[in-house]
């Protein structure tokens, strides 16, 4: 699998969904460039959303996450500029063990997705892409109460499904489709956040 990072920013240590006025973690971005250079095995999807690394999942207690740590590589490649001039840069993950990896992948999403929703996170992914409305999450239960393929191979595509209402899926729809990268779509999810924590009480909105 070839990653693409595009727009590589500097951003306070504080977690990705949150924006408060704070100074950008120069120390600590200039740390974890040093340690990729070093060949840190260490890679992001969606965003920093999930940032892996995969030297301490190797350790990880719960031998599942040790397993699909163990059979992935990264081959780090240069940094670039792309033609809007933002710095980016790229990685190979490699794997002998895609289906596993995969299935083990989504049945750990599928745990993770269950403590979110029995805590009421309102951090959890589903609720930040906005498919938490009463609808997508009947549609939610069934797939979260047995296996069910969150993560899922569609020929040489690896396929991240989400149940969720009619609504809720067009909406999440039309946001992608007018962003003109993922990072509008998480400065959109930001918004979001911030005006349901500055109201705890009122529904979250469309952003």
């Amino acid at each position: 699998m070839q990653l693409v990072y595009r727009g590589l920013v500097s951003t306070p240590d504080v977690g990705w969904y949150h924006s408060p006025e704070r100074a950008d973690d120069v120390d600590g971005t200039r740390r974890q460039l040093t340690e990729l250079m070093a060949g840190k095995q260490r890679f992001a999807l969606i965003d920093p959303i999930a940032l892996i690394d995969l030297e301490r999942l190797r350790e990880h207690a719960d031998p599942r996450v040790a397993r699909i740590a163990a059979s992935i590589a990264v081959d780090h490649g240069d940094c670039f500029r792309d033609e809007r001039g933002r710095w980016c840069a790229w990685q190979h993950l490699h794997s002998d063990h895609v289906t596993e990896l995969v299935a083990l992948g989504s049945e750990l999403l599928r745990e993770a997705l269950v403590r979110q929703r029995e805590i009421e996170a309102r951090d959890g992914m589903l609720e930040l892409l906005l498919l938490d409305d009463a609808e997508s999450r009947l549609r939610q239960r069934p797939a979260l109460a047995a296996p069910f393929a969150w993560l899922a191979l569609r020929g040489r595509t690896l396929a991240l499904r989400l149940p969720a209402s009619e609504r809720s899926a067009q909406e999440l729809s039309r946001r992608i489709a007018a962003a003109s990268d993922w990072q509008t779509i998480v400065e959109a999810i930001r918004r979001t956040v911030r005006s349901s924590q500055q109201e705890p009480d009122r529904a979250v909105a469309a952003a």
